[in-house]
């Protein structure tokens, strides 16, 4: 019977073929196929089974088969047209250009995500000339989405790090310190951490300096299931404030995320933390376009984290180095009203040490730490209007322009913490980016621990 049914849609399909009709070989049109699918379907439904086929098994694996073989030229060619849309920003007197891709193409140095042609061949007066068919409400959000949506991955790898970094210094301080919570004594803890983050980028071609700060406040407890493992949770609050010099272009924003984290000592197979986290981001922008055009915008969304890290503690007296392995994927969505939503993913790899010491004193002891960090970036994605107009040439209005994503970075850190004979601890950290192109940062953090 199947053959039947085959050798029936043959007939079929050369009776249209010699009526000018496409065939089933080469471009067949949808419709075509999709009648003559649904024929096949039909008569194979009709058909008469064998028990010892096991009707029901033959029934529930051919079925879905044949629906996408007859459905799948409608998906292609839904996809196609979808792929010819025209472009926002598009110049009103030039041919429409071709799509963007939605995922930033690496320079032949792997440095960063933009196009090098793009950005060298692109004038500010060619900038704005391809906005011109667009609204002054469209083009702000455009030109920010991307920019934006960047910050708050960069914001909230932040905040998973440094929870890992701070559960690993805690139980660094506890065996070299001799605290009373790694004796059992004491079990839970509370804390409370400000942090100052800069972070200056140069002005490039076409491009206007970028000048970012945060301050941050965090809040959180830790609970020591036992002397292997210790869990906790954290409370962030950050406001974010960015401004490009020589413009009238600025963002105030505000993210509030919540992280839970874990520590389990993995005796001689050293340690391994968790971190999880989300946040949700609010920013007021305001756009300046360069022609006398200002443009204030509204962007919310949120930001989901997950950092996982390994790392291994070598201990010679007084003093520790411990070499760690990070693994983090961060994701987040920013929507706007007007240019709808920008969505971006972000995995980055890490691998450093960290060496302390401890200082026996009167009333306790000190422990002086530093750190040395290198991260490279295996993936950064971002898709959606504003997406296509930060990777592509619709990015480069006159300000602000795309911000430089350098797939490697690094960073040297130096901290302080003291811990008394009643639980009190105190800790300070200053950290320095290294290797960002045309990018200074830097990042200072202290707080406050009570054992309860």
């Amino acid at each position: 019977m199947a053959y039947a049914a085959w050798k029936n849609l043959r007939l079929q399909t050369r009776r249209h073929s010699t009526s000018g009709m496409p065939t089933l070989q080469g471009e067949a049109s949808p419709p075509l196929v999709g009648k003559a699918c649904l024929r096949v379907g039909f008569k194979f439904l009709s058909m008469p089974l064998t028990p010892l086929l096991s009707p029901t098994r033959v029934w529930l694996v051919l079925t879905p088969v044949a629906v996408a073989a007859c459905w799948w030229p409608l998906i292609t060619q839904a996809q196609a047209m979808t792929a010819s849309a025209d472009i926002p920003c598009a110049a009103p007197n030039e041919a429409p250009a071709e799509a963007p891709a939605e995922e930033f193409i690496p320079d032949s140095d792997g440095t960063r995500f933009i196009d090098r042609d793009i950005e060298t061949a692109l004038t500010r007066e060619r900038a704005a000339a391809i906005g011109q068919n667009v609204s002054a409400t469209e083009c702000g959000p455009l030109v920010q989405g991307g920019v934006l949506a960047l910050h708050s991955q960069q914001a909230l790898r932040l905040q998973l790090h440094q929870q890992q970094l701070r559960v690993l210094q805690r139980q660094q301080a506890d065996r070299l310190g001799g605290s009373p919570w790694l004796r059992g004594e004491r079990r839970l803890s509370v804390w409370a951490q400000g942090a100052s983050h800069t972070a200056d980028q140069g002005a490039m071609a076409n491009a206007a300096g970028l000048a970012q700060s945060s301050a941050d406040l965090n809040l959180g407890a830790d609970y020591r299931l036992s002397e292997q493992a210790v869990v906790g949770a954290g409370l962030s609050l950050q406001y974010p404030r960015l401004r490009w010099l020589g413009t009238a272009s600025r963002v105030r924003g505000q993210q509030v995320g919540l992280s839970l984290y874990g520590l389990h000592e993995l005796g001689r197979w050293g340690h391994l933390s968790l971190a999880v986290a989300r946040s949700t981001d609010r920013y007021r922008s305001t756009t300046d376009l360069g022609d006398g055009t200002v443009v204030d915008g509204r962007q919310r969304g949120h930001t989901t984290g997950l950092s996982l890290q390994w790392g291994h503690d070598l201990a010679w007296g007084a003093h520790s180095v411990s070499p760690y392995l990070r693994l983090d994927q961060v994701r987040t969505r920013l929507t706007d009203a007007t240019v709808g939503d920008t969505q971006g993913r972000s995995d980055a790899a890490s691998v450093g040490v960290q060496w302390q010491a401890s200082v026996l004193q009167t009333w306790g002891v000190l422990l002086p730490y530093a750190r040395v960090e290198w991260s490279e970036t295996t993936r950064q994605r971002l898709t959606g209007a504003s997406a296509q107009a930060y990777a592509t040439a619709q990015g480069w209005l006159p300000a602000p322009a795309p911000q430089a994503a350098d797939r490697h970075q690094g960073s040297a850190a130096v901290g302080l913490s003291s811990v008394n004979a009643k639980g009190m601890s105190l800790f300070a950290d200053y950290e320095q980016g290294i290797g960002l192109r045309n990018t200074t940062h830097w990042r200072f953090s202290a707080g406050v621990r009570q054992e309860l």
